[in-house]
């Protein structure tokens, strides 16, 4: 996946859509892509959130592990949709576990280019 996409891919998102193209193109260079198989834990419940993350191919499930092996499925994620947001931006840990469906292509947005982003333009 090129910047060029990922610029695209951001672009589409409702936190990035006021970007102009030199903008989205910058953030995309910083972003972080993840190629992970079917089954891969990207965070655990618990851990401390440091990133955005958007599905650029694959799709995710948001979970609660339960004790006897069972789950409580939250929300699926597919191409084009970001999760993780909230735990981010309230400097707080994942309350669900995230786990790909398929092999996946997933974004990651540090949370302290995001910081950066909204230091730079308050209108982000």
């Amino acid at each position: 996946m090129t910047s060029v996409h990922t610029a695209r891919l951001l672009g589409n998102l409702p936190l990035f859509r006021h970007l102009d193209d030199e903008q989205l193109t910058r953030f995309a260079s910083r972003v972080q892509l993840l190629r992970l198989d079917k089954h891969r834990v990207l965070f655990e419940r618990g851990q401390m959130a440091r990133a955005l993350h958007v599905v650029a191919m694959g799709s995710v499930k948001l979970s609660i592990p339960g004790l006897n092996g069972h789950e409580k499925v939250v929300e699926i994620f597919t191409a084009g949709q970001s999760f993780g947001e909230a735990s981010m931006f309230l400097d707080s840990p994942y309350l669900v576990q995230a786990t790909m469906l398929e092999d996946s292509l997933i974004v990651e947005i540090a949370k302290e280019d995001i910081d950066a982003a909204l230091d730079a333009d308050p209108m982000l």
